[in-house]
Parts: C-alpha cells; structure tokens; sequence
C-alpha cells in the first residue's frame, strides 16, 4: 500500500482532492446529498465556523493567519470621507478575511488561555500543523486522507 506524507499543502488543493476524508464519511453517512453538497461547496460556512477558522489559525498556524486574517477598522461610512476610506482599505485587503477589534481581543484571551494550560503548552510547544497523509485502503481499494489539525512532538516519521 503506498502512502504519502504531505507537508505545506495548501488548504484548498487538500480539500480539492478525489479522496475521501473523515469529513466526507461523516456527511456521507447522513445522506448522499449531504456528500456531494460537501464536494461541491454548497455548504457556506456560519459566523462560528468563520471565528473557529481564525481561532484554528491563530493558534496553529500564525503566518497563515498573518496572510489571511487583518483587523478591520471602523468608518463612518455615512460621510464622504468614511465612504473613500473603506472603499481603499476594502482594495488593499482584498482576499483576507475582516475580524473586529473585539474578535481580535476574543483571539488573544483565547490563545493566552491555551497556552496557560500546562497540557496544552507542553503538546504545542512540538510538532506542526496541517500536515496531509495520504493512502488506499487494503480493504476497499478506496482512496483516502486525513490531515491532522497537529502532530504533536515534531517526530518526523516516514511514511513507507
């Protein structure tokens, strides 16, 4: 059986893939149309699922959040002026995903809350993030992946 270690693969090239993942199953067993909703993106993500995303990022992956978060200021969009200013600022941000002030605050407690847990410090302090496995079940002869959220101890391992 061959598999494969895939390390820096971005997000949507993992989720474009013909394999099935535990995502996949888990709608697929609520129904087939669950299922290819899913595939073909028709369901759109919730506020929640939104903040969970940057939540996700803020603590596992700080240069993608970096990349694609970006705190969003205030305009008084009633005015001329506010109108303009936020038109720009909506150019020069094009692509990144606006959090509040408030989400930001909400971010950072929530990450300094992680880290004051001794378990929580101690497994984040090693490993990586994101990394997709790949492989074809013995069984079935179905194509699968799997990427963790983390791999805890950084032990780089091959994947025979």
């Amino acid at each position: 059986m061959k598999k494969r270690f895939v390390r820096n693969l971005p997000i949507d090239q993992y989720h474009a893939g013909e394999e099935i993942s535990h995502s996949g199953i888990v709608k697929l067993l609520k129904s087939p149309e669950h299922y290819m909703q899913y595939k073909t993106g028709g369901e759109g993500p919730t506020p929640a699922m939104e903040f969970g995303s940057a939540f996700h990022a803020f603590i596992l992956e700080p240069e993608v959040f970096a990349k694609n978060y970006v705190l969003a200021p205030k305009f008084d969009k009633r005015t001329k002026d506010g109108k303009e200013s936020a038109a720009k600022w909506d150019e020069e941000n094009v692509g990144k995903t606006p959090l509040a002030a408030d989400q930001i605050e909400a971010l950072t407690a929530m990450r300094e809350s992680v880290y004051k847990h001794a378990g929580g410090a101690k497994m984040l302090a090693k490993g990586e993030a994101e990394s997709s496995l790949y492989w074809t079940d013995e069984i079935t002869g179905l194509k699968c992946r799997i990427r963790p959220d983390w791999l805890f101890d950084g032990v780089r391992r091959e994947v025979v």
